[in-house]
């Protein structure tokens, strides 16, 4: 009995559940968390930072202290479609083995597409606007600087960069003194092979934060660097404390962040799998975050392995 090719036709919750693994693991949602939308447009208000006003020190009896008043800030969403379809032809079903085999593969090409460009949204978004070029020699302190910066926004203080970026800033000798300083046992050379997530640690530790991240080079541009403080994950948490943004996404029926859905083109022989999302990635308090830049050396023209200043300030 020849074997069946043909995948079901519908939406498939079970494939929507299924766990793609990129190089790295999506960072965007640490800044942008998800919040559930049963409208694809609405608007909300949100929590900015309170005003630090001084207070009188020279007023009596009868005389009214001067208000200042708090206002919460308007923001609207408007969720719009990201979608990619895969196709598995009958011929590569049976290279797969079995229709269920396709059906991941076809289902993970679609997902891993869409989770990237929500990735990609949310990192552009995160490395927009103004930006401060970090110069040799004070690479750490201006980061630094931009934690201290953003010391008021509640949420664990964190920063990010692509792994190209992440690879050249381990390699200067700034970063090499610090863990000198530190009094880490091992020489710097030594550290610099224990792999990222060792780093990650030792990086995280050097700019006194809780959290480090590294996106894809496929995701996050080279040459930016970026301090934050996070959002929680709970739903309009915006509310209650001034936070860096969500990402809105409209699921009406409560399901997953995307829907799945198989279907067989039987003039070509093949099956198709549909990912789509409704998504709109908003930023509430830009003052969450300080981003820099900075530029790998030209080894030619330096060979201390220090960072060289780029971008604008």
């Amino acid at each position: 009995m020849p074997l069946n090719w043909r995948t079901e036709s519908g939406y498939r919750p079970d494939l929507a559940a299924l766990e793609v693994n990129p190089v790295f693991n999506y960072v965007g949602k640490f800044f942008y968390p998800v919040e559930v939308k049963r409208e694809k447009t609405g608007d909300f208000t949100y929590q900015t930072v309170v005003p630090d006003a001084d207070a009188s020190t020279s007023y009596s009896d009868g005389v009214e202290l001067g208000i200042t008043d708090l206002n919460m800030a308007p923001g609207t969403w408007t969720c719009k479609p990201i979608g990619k379809r895969y196709g598995v032809t009958k011929k590569e079903v049976y290279n797969y083995g079995s229709v269920e085999k396709a059906d991941i593969a076809g289902a993970t090409g679609a997902i891993r597409s869409v989770m990237g460009t929500v990735e990609k949204r949310q990192l552009a978004q995160l490395i927009s606007g103004s930006t401060t070029a970090l110069v040799d020699g004070k690479i750490f302190t201006s980061l630094q600087k931009g934690v201290d910066a953003i010391r008021r926004y509640p949420g664990k203080k964190a920063v990010c960069m692509n792994f190209s970026t992440f690879r050249a800033l381990t390699q200067t000798n700034e970063f090499k003194s610090a863990l000198l300083r530190n009094g880490w046992v091992m020489t710097a050379d030594q550290v610099l092979g224990t792999g990222t997530d060792l780093l990650l640690k030792y990086l995280s530790q050097i700019l006194v934060i809780e959290k480090a991240f590294i996106a894809d080079d496929e995701y996050m541009t080279t040459g930016y660097i970026v301090v934050a403080a996070l959002p929680i994950e709970e739903e309009i948490s915006y509310k209650d404390r001034p936070e860096l943004g969500k990402t809105m996404v409209f699921i009406p029926d409560g399901g997953k962040e995307f829907d799945i859905e198989t279907d067989v083109e039987v003039k070509s022989r093949r099956n198709l799998y549909t990912a789509e999302s409704y998504v709109d990635v908003v930023e509430m308090n830009s003052g969450a975050r300080k981003v820099f830049t900075y530029t790998e050396p030209d080894e030619s023209e330096s060979g201390s392995g220090s960072g060289s200043a780029s971008g604008q300030s």
